[in-house]
């Protein structure tokens, strides 16, 4: 599925090489890690300069192991975290058709 999804999204825009840059690894929220943590070794085998971890909301123990191989920041973390679709509004998912119109947005 990720190979797949790759290949269609660098249609769109091709992949740029990470090393000696700064690389700011996004997503809505982090809870296990896990999806983080895979992202981040994929990053790291890179050999960008710095990397940095930004989320709106994150488990702290989740935070706390991603500062161990990047800077990491989460606007809360708070004590009694469950799920990241809690802090939300509207928790929708995003479609790669919606994926592949933000990339063409930003290809030029």
């Amino acid at each position: 599925m990720i190979r797949k999804r790759a290949e269609r999204y660098r249609k769109v825009r091709p992949k740029v090489s990470l090393k000696g840059r700064d690389v700011v690894l996004v997503d809505d929220g982090i809870a296990t890690g896990a999806t983080m943590e895979a992202a981040l070794s994929a990053v790291l085998a890179e050999e960008p300069r710095r990397v940095v971890v930004a989320v709106p909301v994150a488990s702290p123990d989740a935070v706390e192991r991603l500062k161990e191989r990047a800077e990491a920041l989460a606007l809360s973390t708070p004590p009694d975290f469950a799920a990241v679709g809690a802090y939300y509004m509207d928790f929708g998912e995003v479609t790669d058709e919606d994926v592949e119109a933000l990339l063409l947005q930003w290809a030029a």
